[in-house]
């Protein structure tokens, strides 16, 4: 159990002294106290006493529940699947090559043994490892956070239900409500400025000042075109921690008469600091109906507070999980797509911001992202652009479906369960500015300011600075962040957000595909590698690597961005596979083009073979060179570092990637290898790269097949 004894008996004694067992602050609470005293927070290895404290508690709440049996419900079963083959690692070879022997032995492989092992005896005990997600589930602290995540109702108001289950589609507002939701829609951590816009639909938090301009957003908490879930009546729909001011008059929870309940006007705007432009609210919204606009100086938003630092800190904690083996994104005849794995697992993306400002001409997820947790980190520091484009999606039987928010058109429409399980993580941006004509689909998560520049943009907003938006028609639409798989809190430090098991398809693009977590280069800095000049064939890739200050320790893909139409390899450097002469585990792919190639380090327990059986240097010092060049070749696979390499990826440098295969005996063809889960073929004396028995099997000489693992005398 994680409790650390100085923390523990901090917490024995704060409880101790208050008379009760430390609660978690809800929603809505005040929290407040007139004999608390302001106290500095004591400092202890960089973390206060109070969110030492915060931690542990909740170690002691998650372990104990652990210690029952209990399956919190990020939970999944770690056991891996059976496969007759290695799992191919996406992307690093542009098709797919199964090489079967050169030469079929006179004694048959078994096909399929008559009498199988068991494959997993009943008496061993399930066990928790790294591999699985064991974390605590305090569930209201998971995702974005209770009330901002997935929908809910406030008892507070009367509610006693919400809408469940995937949210409608954008549509008119012609037939009403479609139902009930209080959760934060939108969350500022800075001010709010309406330049130019149309709507804001569901509740409203502003810790700065909003400001609503001439030509400013109308409609507030319900929309023309929206989800249509909206909060229940006679809260307080919009709250702003300072001031709140409008040069026009707000349509606040509109309801055309004759719609559904036909009455508007039933929520209020209140804000801590000054309010003016009062005075643009008719009698009849404020005496009538229920509406009021008020300033309201003693309004606790210190729940509100908290939630800024909260979405810090999972901005940045979340940033930090590794890409999900097996996904991958291309650029393929003006289309983006995003490849998912076909593991039921959190599919997380490292893209840069470059990503996501190009020639495109929309976005796709394949048909393995669908019902599954998606979360897309975007590395980028400083002010960037990312481009709105149409987002279309794929359903889980492979068939294509135009996106886009779908309003009026039943034959299209992004789908808006898949919508639900999408977060953007820009997690070090200064100020991201969402522009484009098309409706950006999926929640998003700014750890800095916000330019709200496109059509709309359906998921929660949760912005840790300033918001402007600014562009006409412009319209934030309401929908929950609620993926099937939660993303933890930060104090969930032994979270593994994928198990990888299963064989995964390949993609059926054709076009290699771009690696994701590209870091921005300034041009000045970029470095073009002519032939013969700058190039230096033994550091080419590992250069490549530092220029674009792609992190050693970092395992998964980094991409290598060109400038001013430059090739992003260099000038002359031809398209590509170059292993990273300096280690065993890393390769770069060069593009030969503009286009952003990568630099990928494989997983753990994994080297990069550059060379395996079928493929071929590439001419000159871009490829072997009699050992001086680059070692490039048109295509190469993440190996097993226990006995995977072939003798060409064995002998390069830096010559220290493991045992080679040996063909030790004269006139034998087929060795064990692996613990003899494995064997390989020699021809003419060079050996092929390793094949593997079926689970269950191993590699017997006796007969040059694979046969019952306990019928089976390995040799060493």
């Amino acid at each position: 159990m994680k409790i650390n004894s100085l923390c523990f008996a901090t917490l024995l004694a704060t409880t101790a002294s208050s008379g009760v067992l430390a609660g978690w602050p809800k929603w809505g609470s005040s929290g407040n106290n007139n004999d608390e005293k302001h106290v500095v927070a004591t400092v202890i290895n960089n973390d206060t006493i109070e969110n030492i404290i915060h931690k542990e508690k909740r170690y002691v709440l998650y372990n104990s529940r652990r210690l029952t049996g209990e399956c919190l419900p990020i939970c999944y079963d770690p056991t891996p699947g059976p496969t007759n083959a290695p799992v191919a690692t996406f992307p690093p070879i542009s098709e797919t090559i199964t090489e079967p022997p050169v030469e079929i032995s006179t004694v048959a492989p078994i096909p399929d043994p008559t009498a199988a092992p068991i494959p997993d005896p009943t008496g061993t005990p399930t066990k928790a490892n790294n591999n699985g997600i064991v974390c605590e589930d305090l569930t209201q602290n998971n995702n974005l956070g209770y009330p901002f995540s997935s929908s809910m109702h406030d008892t507070a108001l009367g509610a006693t239900s919400h809408w469940e289950g995937c949210f409608p589609d954008v549509h008119s507002q012609g037939t009403g409500q479609s139902g009930f939701d209080d959760a934060i829609a939108v969350f500022i951590g800075g001010s709010y400025t309406g330049t130019s816009g149309a709507e804001i639909e569901g509740n409203m938090v502003v810790l700065g000042d909003f400001d609503v301009q001439s030509q400013g957003p109308l409609n507030v908490v319900s929309a023309g075109l929206g989800s249509q879930i909206t909060p229940h009546p006679f809260g307080d729909c919009v709250k702003v921690g300072g001031t709140m001011s409008t040069a026009k008059r707000l349509e606040v929870y509109f309801l055309p008469p004759g719609v559904g309940s036909g009455v508007s006007y039933q929520c209020a705007m209140v804000s801590k600091g000054e309010a003016s432009g009062r005075n643009h609210f008719p009698n009849y919204m404020t005496s009538v109906r229920g509406f009021d606009y008020k300033r309201d100086a003693s309004m606790d938003m210190s729940v509100y507070e908290e939630q800024k630092e909260n979405l810090i800190r999972k901005s940045e904690y979340w940033s930090t999980f590794p890409t999900t083996p097996h996904t991958g994104i291309t650029v393929n005849e003006n289309v983006f797509t995003f490849y998912c794995s076909a593991e039921d697992v959190i599919q997380v993306f490292n893209i840069g911001r470059a990503n996501l400002h190009g020639s495109h001409g929309s976005y796709l997820f394949d048909q393995y992202c669908y019902g599954k947790t998606i979360l897309i980190n975007v590395r980028g520091t400083g002010d960037y652009t990312v481009d709105a484009k149409r987002m279309d999606w794929t359903d889980a039987s492979g068939t294509e479906h135009v996106g886009g928010h779908g309003a009026g058109q039943p034959s299209y429409g992004f789908d808006s369960c898949m919508n639900s399980n999408i977060l953007w993580n820009f997690f070090e941006a200064g100020t991201v500015s969402m522009v484009g004509t098309d409706e950006w689909q999926g929640s998003i998560l700014v750890n800095g300011n916000f330019n709200f520049m496109t059509i709309g943009q359906s998921g929660r907003t949760m912005i840790v600075g300033d918001v402007v938006q600014n562009k006409g028609g412009s319209e934030f639409h309401n929908f929950q962040f609620n993926p099937p798989k939660p993303l933890p809190s930060p104090e969930c430090d032994d979270f593994v957000p994928s198990n990888p098991t299963s064989p995964v398809p390949e993609p059926t693009s054709t076009t290699a595909p771009v690696s994701q977590d590209p870091t921005i280069v300034d041009p000045s800095e970029q470095t073009e590698f002519e032939p013969g000049a700058e190039f230096d064939p033994g550091n080419f890739c590992n250069n490549l690597a530092q220029v674009h200050d792609c992190d050693p320790n970092r395992r998964g893909v980094c991409n290598i961005v060109g400038f001013e139409d430059a090739p992003s390899c260099g000038v002359g450097v031809p398209t590509g596979y170059y292993p990273d002469l300096t280690r065993c585990d890393a390769y770069c792919w060069c593009t030969g083009t503009e286009a952003p190639s990568a630099y990928t380090i494989v997983n753990v327990g994994e080297y990069y073979d550059h060379k395996p059986q079928g493929r071929y240097y590439l001419d000159g010092q871009f490829g072997k060179m009699n050992g001086n060049g680059a070692y490039g070749t048109n295509g190469g696979i993440p190996v097993h570092i226990n006995g995977g390499m072939s003798a060409e990826g064995i002998t390069r440098p830096p010559g220290t990637c493991g045992p080679a295969q040996s063909c030790y005996e004269a006139g034998r063809r087929y060795y064990p290898w692996d613990g003899c889960t494995k064997y390989y073929q020699c021809n003419n004396g060079s050996p092929s790269q390793p094949q593997s028995c079926s689970p269950g099997t191993l590699w017997d000489s006796s007969i040059n097949s694979c046969n019952h693992a306990s019928l089976v005398d390995c040799e060493v």
